[in-house]
């Protein structure tokens, strides 16, 4: 974070830092009309809004795609820009930058300058509880959990162990020469 991000320093300390919706603590980031706001109380005790972007995100799944040697992170994002929803992964490396709003949302997509983590926090907080799915995108044995499971082109698991024992989601079948990473 940037000393703009934060009105040119540090966070006073009774300044009470974003809360997840689900405590009892409101959040101090919320969606209005088709943007993303940053609510302040200062000290005379108003309310000041400071428009993050004219857009909304959140995160609808942490998604660990798995190769068998290595994992991946990628965030299922679903964004609304101008009355259009989009939905689009963005890869969890990438996600902290933000440069991924111009590359998925385009032109129009703006993060008003000074703001940047600020937005990439409003993200985050304002997405709840969100699903994780380990996604296999490789074939052949593994182990998972205690189990062993086969994925193949015919049958993405072993006809003993059924995939929720295995605690996985299984490739799509993509064509007769060869698999790919499901995609959202």
């Amino acid at each position: 974070m940037g000393p703009e991000d934060h009105g040119g320093g540090q966070p006073r300390l009774r300044e009470r830092a974003a809360t997840h919706p689900g405590d009892t603590l409101r959040s101090e980031y919320e969606q209005r009309d088709g943007a993303m706001l940053r609510r302040v109380r200062s000290q005379n005790d108003r309310l000041r809004f400071t428009p993050l972007a004219n857009f909304t995100a959140r995160i609808v799944g942490d998604l660990l795609l798995d190769d068998g040697e290595q994992e991946q992170r990628e965030f299922a994002m679903e964004a609304e820009l101008g009355g259009r929803i989009l939905v689009f992964p963005v890869p969890a490396a990438e996600f902290g930058r933000m440069n991924w709003v111009l590359r998925r949302l385009g032109p129009q997509a703006i993060v008003y300058p000074g703001q940047q983590q600020h937005a990439r926090a409003a993200i985050q907080w304002l997405s709840g509880p969100i699903p994780q799915e380990r996604i296999l995108t490789h074939l052949g044995w593994r182990k998972q959990g205690g189990s062993t499971c086969t994925f193949t082109r015919a049958a993405p698991w072993a006809p003993t162990v059924p995939p929720r024992e295995c605690g996985c989601s299984c490739p799509p079948l993509c064509s007769s020469t060869g698999c790919a990473p499901r995609k959202i």
